[in-house]
């Protein structure tokens, strides 16, 4: 049962001090534990997110790969064309259909045999891929791959013409220059084949670093810190796939951290403010207790302890006396011809003079004595820390003032008086025969004359 009841101690907070504590610690213990869980949530999520940047990445980078293989095979298609004999006519579908059957990201086709000036061979290109033409005229290599840029954006990249020098033999094996043939390359048909769209928890960018770095494609136009995923090199440039995982992933930590926090505030308040209202009932209910108490050992009218209060002193001082080798005396004293008073000023001015008599006698003991009421007009007076000598010095001279002063009440006046009787504690008295041993000399003082002490 004991160690029941001090478990419950440390469990639950005694007053507001310790109710503060227990609050400071339940929320942080809520953050930390709050904190811990979500922290590993978003471990998860972003080693979820890297994985799928990682596979993302791969994508791109072999859908680009193999569109640099496929421009190969076009020009090995018109390669071997042109070294049949066969002459482009730009109405004659069969080999251009062949030529975008193979690849099947190529857009338009651009033919410009040496000395003549270039032609579009696939109309479907537009304006675009016509301004390229002018790009062909500078073509300076056997192979070269040019960038196209958007009028609307010159910081973003349309896509690539990749042109080729094409060489044809005649019939003596001499090699010649046919001209040059070109496929309009547009990157939006190059990532139609991948998922595009934003993910939920990154941000994605492709960028080419040519002569003038160009953006092929990205899912957030922001000013931000960009993590390089991969890179590759390629004829064409060198392709860098970057994420950013910074604007939705920090506005949902931020709002995670936040429901954490204000969970725990509000988890912590409801503790707080139920343990204060059951601390503040059971202070209420101690106040009562102790008022109670205080009832049951308090004399009403004279408001010194009664009967019971006295008792309760001396069986709790006694032993305390007794381990401390302290002298201390017992009195037992009553009112001299109290029932003259009753009679000349009835019972309220009785009463009046029980609490006169008992205010003079408190006032005139030291702050260590005891007193309090044992009946009727009969009081009994503890003097702690006191032998016989000195309680009786000080009760006769208690005595000798009270005689100097005169009770009255209404028209009625009377000087009160009183007889009692002194005994000193002596080692294995208990309460009782020291109780009985000063009422011994309180009834010798009355057969003496009254108004006297008597010591036993």
């Amino acid at each position: 049962m004991k160690a029941l009841m001090k478990k419950e101690l440390y469990l639950f907070p005694r007053d507001k001090q310790m109710c503060l504590l227990y609050t400071a610690v339940i929320f942080i213990s809520l953050v930390l534990f709050g904190s811990l869980i979500a922290s590993s949530a978003f471990s998860r999520q972003e080693d979820h997110t890297n994985q799928h940047i990682r596979i993302k990445t791969h994508q791109y980078s072999v859908i680009i790969e193999k569109e640099f293989e496929l421009l190969d095979a076009s020009f090995d298609i018109m390669q071997t064309i042109l070294g049949a004999g066969l002459e482009i006519e730009h109405d004659n579908e069969d080999w251009i259909r062949e030529i975008f059957a193979v690849n099947k990201y190529a857009n338009g086709l651009i033919i410009m045999p040496e000395g003549e000036p270039a032609r579009t061979i696939d109309m479907t290109i537009g304006a675009l891929f016509d301004n390229s033409a002018n790009v062909m005229n500078n073509i300076d290599a056997d192979r070269q791959n040019v960038t196209i840029f958007s009028d609307e954006d010159p910081g973003k990249a349309e896509g690539i013409v990749s042109a080729r020098k094409i060489l044809v033999s005649d019939n003596t094996g001499s090699v010649e220059i046919w001209g040059t043939i070109a496929v309009f390359t547009r990157f939006s048909e190059i990532l139609v084949d991948l998922e595009t769209a934003d993910h939920d928890d990154y941000e994605y960018r492709i960028r080419l670093l040519t002569e003038d770095e160009c953006v092929i494609y990205s899912s957030y136009n922001g000013d931000v810190l960009w993590d390089v995923e991969q890179t590759l090199e390629t004829e064409a440039g060198k392709w860098v796939f970057e994420s950013y995982k910074g604007r939705r992933v920090l506005a949902g930590k931020v709002t995670v951290y936040s429901m954490v926090l204000f969970a725990a505030v509000g988890i912590s308040m409801a503790y707080n403010a139920q343990h204060m209202k059951i601390i503040r009932k059971s202070e209420y209910i101690e106040e009562l207790n102790t008022k109670l108490k205080d009832l049951l050992i308090t004399d009403y009218l004279t408001e010194t302890k009664n009967r019971r209060g006295v008792y309760e002193f001396l069986e709790a001082f006694i032993p305390y006396a007794k381990r401390n080798g302290l002298p201390f005396c017992v009195a037992m004293l009553d009112l001299d011809n109290f029932k003259d008073i009753n009679d000349l000023m009835g019972h309220d001015g009785g009463d009046r003079a029980l609490v006169f008599f008992a205010d003079r006698f408190i006032r005139r003991a030291r702050k260590s004595d005891v007193i309090g009421r044992f009946g009727g007009d009969e009081f009994i007076c503890v003097f702690t820390d006191c032998n016989a000598e000195n309680a009786y010095r000080l009760s006769e001279s208690f005595r000798k003032e009270l005689m100097t002063e005169v009770f009255s009440y209404g028209e009625n006046e009377s000087v009160i008086t009183f007889s009692m009787g002194i005994t000193q504690y002596k080692e294995e008295d208990e309460a009782a025969n020291l109780i009985w041993r000063a009422d011994e000399g309180l009834y010798k003082a009355k057969k003496a004359g009254k108004n006297c002490i008597i010591v036993i």
